[in-house]
């Protein structure tokens, strides 16, 4: 799959039990996203946005509705193929992290192009360990690094591989002010050198206004959608 894939979201919905009772966590979204766009999800905690996110990236079914990722209807492929082709052509940045705790900085960076085949990325890994300020600490555990550091670790695995779409899961949130700017300048970068779609969701309005599009949610529904500051500056350039 090459960069820049439409995403495309079908009335969605996802129903999870707790003690018996439904709770509509997507309830019946419908949205498009262009190939190569950056878009924030926003909105109070439990409106939805963590699960939209999963479902774009194939990490949940829906109980409802079609994910489509171009011309590939995610939502029907079986977990085995769902799993290549999130090796290959997603990249994830979770709040939590999510690193390998017996591989070091680097080598948890270079595992991701391994599972993605690429044999030739040790100098985009290289580059962005230094643009991220990891170098003195590329060789240490996962757990011998700050909260920040593990969060910037994260974020160079998720780019390393130069995927089309890129989910970003509170990508800054464990970041301060300077490091989460910082952070925000690399994913758009990298968005934009290589045609990616970016979608992040976000508690942040500094975040999300500096992405091309807001998509607010509540109650597992789109509530809102306008243009952020980066359209507007782009339309103005």
């Amino acid at each position: 799959m090459s960069a820049g894939i439409t995403l495309r979201l079908e009335t969605l919905h996802k129903e999870f039990r707790v003690s018996g009772t439904p709770v509509h966590a997507v309830d019946g979204i419908d949205l498009e996203i262009a190939a190569g766009s950056s878009v924030a999800i926003v909105g109070p905690s439990g409106c939805g946005k963590s699960t939209l996110l999963g479902l774009l990236g194939g990490l949940e079914l829906p109980t409802q509705g079609q994910v489509w990722l171009g011309e590939i209807e995610l939502s029907a492929l079986r977990e085995a193929k769902r799993a290549a082709l999130r090796r290959g052509s997603i990249g994830f940045v979770f709040q939590s992290y999510d690193l390998l705790p017996f591989l070091t900085a680097s080598e948890n960076i270079d595992f991701q192009l391994a599972l993605a085949g690429q044999a030739n990325g040790d100098g985009r890994s290289r580059e962005l360990i230094e643009r991220l300020g990891l170098t003195e600490h590329a060789q240490k555990l996962p757990d011998q690094l700050s909260g920040g550091q593990r969060q910037r670790v994260g974020i160079a695995r998720a780019l390393v591989h130069q995927p089309a779409l890129i989910l970003g899961d509170e990508p800054t949130g464990e970041l301060d002010s300077e490091s989460s700017a910082a952070a925000m300048d690399l994913l758009l970068e990298a968005q934009s050198a290589i045609g990616a779609t970016l979608v992040v969701v976000t508690h942040d309005l500094d975040i999300a206004t500096r992405l091309e599009r807001i998509v607010s949610l509540r109650d597992g529904r789109v509530v809102g959608d306008r243009s952020g500051e980066l359209a507007g500056s782009r339309v103005g350039a």
